[in-house]
């Protein structure tokens, strides 16, 4: 694993890159980020090593205000700062010796598996996408954890809301949540989300500025808006058992998209493809997937 960095808005975006033992994919890589507030060191590595076995050089990056990587406002997402951060890296890697710039592919999961597809659509010029156990239908997917919280709850959301928008004019972060947390007044409020702590790694942090929802335009990671122009190849990798996105959503995406879509079920929760023992079946299915389309 070789560690790097670059520069992106004035802070310092993270970079690990893990190379494959040969040239075999004739310099091939894939570019991989997180979901929702989780860093890099939070499995995956293991994914990219995993695509270094099979050829590919395999970057992955901390989006900023996260992990590894710089930013004032920590623990807070926004979403066209996070889109800028995946075209950074997509520069970067074009850039490296030994990759051919045209053979690049994305993978990322849950939240990041809507940007990525995103991404993917503005840049044009992506061999593949997976998406693992993907949001692809943002309304779908609030309206899910709204359910899964109690009104009182939900109107105490709305009002840190409003409250860290008003101490952000001040250029304050304003308060957080936990992403996950037996009360349900978290950002993430499913039963599964505290697989969380088996997933996040020691960079990890169990908190979300609540800002990112007043003002980090979340709302605008909606890949079901992009749906009919949609036409990269992508596998959505569905979890059957999902309770923390809807996957109603996902298959709405793939039924407009088309023929450009590959879907792979597995009878899990959305947690645990990042687990042992399926994590070995979804990983191999993304790289078979990817070499596949390069």
């Amino acid at each position: 694993m070789e560690v790097d960095e670059i520069n992106v808005g004035g802070d310092r975006l993270a970079l690990r890159i893990f190379r494959p033992r040969d040239n075999r994919l004739n310099g091939a890589a894939v570019v991989l980020a997180h979901g929702l507030s989780c860093t890099m060191d939070s499995r995956l590595f293991a994914f990219a090593e995993k695509f270094a076995e099979a050829g590919l050089t395999a970057i992955t990056f901390d989006y900023r205000n996260f992990g590894f990587s710089g930013g004032r406002l920590r623990q807070y997402i926004n979403v066209p700062n996070q889109m800028e951060d995946w075209h950074h890296v997509l520069g970067y890697a074009r850039g490296l010796p030994n990759i051919d710039p045209d053979r690049i592919v994305l993978w990322s999961t849950s939240f990041g598996g809507g940007l990525a597809t995103h991404v993917a659509n503005d840049d044009g010029n992506i061999r593949a996408v997976v998406a693992q156990c993907p949001m692809m239908d943002n309304p779908k997917t609030i309206k899910l954890g709204m359910s899964q919280r109690s009104p009182a709850q939900n109107n105490r959301l709305k009002r840190l809301a409003m409250t860290a928008a008003l101490m952000n004019l001040v250029g304050l972060r304003g308060p957080c949540l936990p992403v996950t947390d037996p009360s349900r007044m978290s950002i993430i409020p499913s039963d599964e989300s505290v697989k969380f702590h088996e997933v996040g790694g020691p960079m990890w942090i169990n908190k979300v500025a609540v800002l990112s929802f007043a003002k980090g335009e979340t709302h605008t990671n909606n890949p079901i808006q992009i749906a009919g122009e949609f036409n990269t190849p992508i596998m959505l990798q569905i979890c059957k058992k999902d309770e923390t996105v809807d996957n109603s959503g996902t298959e709405a995406f793939a039924d407009i998209a088309g023929e450009c879509v590959t879907k792979k079920y597995y009878d899990c929760g959305h947690f645990d493809l990042y687990l042992e023992p399926l994590f070995k079946n979804a990983s191999s299915d993304a790289a078979e997937f990817f070499i596949g389309n390069l």
